[in-house]
C-alpha cells in the first residue's frame, strides 16, 4: 500500500495477543450462538465469515493492530517480494522468494477485507473456501496462499 512502511509500524506480540485472543473469544461466543455446539468447521462459511465479520468489528482501533501483525508474521515466515498482500486500510506486506517488485503495480497481488483476513490467519475459513466465496482476489503466480495460511506463529489457542 502506498505511504506503509511495514518496518517503521512494526507492531509486538503482547499488543497484538489480547487483541486476537479477543477476536478468536468472539467468534466462538457467536458461533456457539449460531451452530448450536457444531464443530466450527462444519459450520457454513457464510456463518463462520459473518461472524468473522461481526468479532472484527467489535475490535475497534484492534483491527488495524490484528491485520499489521497477522501481516508481519506472515511476512517474517515466507520472506520474500515477488507476492504483495493487501489488507485495505490497515496494511499490505511482500512475501515469497521469486522476482523483486519495486515500484507500481507488483505482478502478484493478494487483496481481501480485514475481517476474511483475519478469519484466514486464524484459520476459521480455508483459503479455497475464502477464493470460492469471492471474498480474496488473488492474480498472478505464487498467489495461492493455502500452504502458507493459518499463520503458523500464532499460539495455537488462538486458531481454529
Amino acid at each position: 500500500m502506498r505511504g506503509w512502511n511495514l518496518a517503521s509500524a512494526k507492531v509486538h506480540s503482547q499488543d497484538a495477543l489480547p487483541i486476537l485472543r479477543q477476536f478468536v473469544a468472539e467468534i466462538g461466543r457467536i458461533l456457539r450462538t449460531v451452530g448450536g455446539g457444531a464443530p466450527v468447521s462444519e459450520l457454513p462459511v457464510d456463518s463462520r465469515l459473518q461472524a468473522a465479520v461481526v468479532a472484527a468489528g467489535s475490535l475497534g482501533r484492534g483491527r488495524r493492530v490484528l491485520v499489521r501483525w497477522t501481516l508481519q508474521e506472515l511476512a517474517a515466515l515466507y520472506p520474500g517480494r515477488s507476492v504483495e498482500v493487501r489488507v485495505p486500510p490497515f496494511g499490505a506486506t511482500q512475501i515469497i522468494a521469486g522476482s523483486t517488485h519495486r515500484r507500481g503495480t507488483p505482478p502478484a497481488v493478494v487483496e481481501c477485507d480485514t475481517p476474511t483476513w483475519c478469519a484466514l490467519a486464524t484459520g476459521l475459513v480455508t483459503w479455497e473456501e475464502a477464493v470460492l466465496c469471492g471474498k480474496v482476489l488473488a492474480s498472478g503466480q505464487h498467489t495461492d496462499l493455502q500452504e502458507r495460511l493459518p499463520v503458523g506463529t500464532l499460539p495455537r489457542t488462538c486458531l481454529f
